[in-house]
């Protein structure tokens, strides 16, 4: 990954981070009646690997952690910068 001197000003611009979490299949009409706070159901446990993505890029390897009642992702690898 950059170091903050590498990307000067670039570094409070705001970016999507996604957990791959392989959630399954779902139909249309569910993915079409979803909204902010719906909950997709997840088969994977605690302290499966996921990939992180920015952009649809790989940028590093996290796992999922039980962290106050919820489910979190925890950082574990970042990839150098190609």
């Amino acid at each position: 990954m950059a170091t903050l001197d590498q990307i000067g000003s670039f570094d409070r611009v705001p970016m999507t981070l996604a957990a791959d979490l392989e959630c399954g299949t779902m139909s249309i009409r569910s993915l079409i009646e979803l909204k902010s706070g719906s909950i997709i159901r997840s088969d994977r446990p605690a302290g499966d690997n996921v990939d992180l993505r920015v952009g649809g890029k790989l940028v590093g390897y996290g796992e999922i952690i039980a962290n106050e009642n919820a489910l979190a992702v925890r950082v574990t690898n970042l990839k150098e910068a190609d």
